[in-house]
């Protein structure tokens, strides 16, 4: 599973994802942490790779991560481009984070918000 923080995220959404992280690595995936701003996102992204396990991958081009995506089972990210990859790779995807421009890259691309998926739920 391909994961994209997004460094500087409200702490309630890093909450959300960690957890949805940690229960896919419970499931036997193992998650893949890419980073998409180094500056932003770096101690982010190895903080929490090193809470629930995982490994940094560190790809050089868009066309790099766009490969590694479509050998993955999912993308799961507070990343617009890293979720707009995903759709282009026709790999599910499951956004995170706050932004509005992420809920409606979920709704009109096939993927899912976990708000959504929270409130379903429930």
């Amino acid at each position: 599973v391909v994961i994209a923080l997004k460094g500087g995220e409200e702490t309630a959404h890093i909450d959300e994802l960690r957890s949805w992280v940690t229960r896919l690595a419970g499931s036997g995936l193992l998650p893949l942490f890419i980073v998409m701003y180094p500056a932003e996102d770096m101690s982010a992204s190895k903080k929490m790779c090193a809470q629930v396990g995982g490994e940094m991958i560190y790809p050089a081009s868009e066309k790099d991560i766009l490969w590694l995506m479509c050998r993955s089972d999912m993308v799961c990210g507070m990343r617009y481009h890293a979720l707009m990859l995903a759709s282009v790779a026709g790999v599910p995807f499951v956004g995170f984070g706050g932004e509005q421009k992420i809920r409606e890259l979920c709704a009109s691309r096939g993927g899912v918000y976990y708000g959504d998926l929270e409130r379903g739920a429930r």
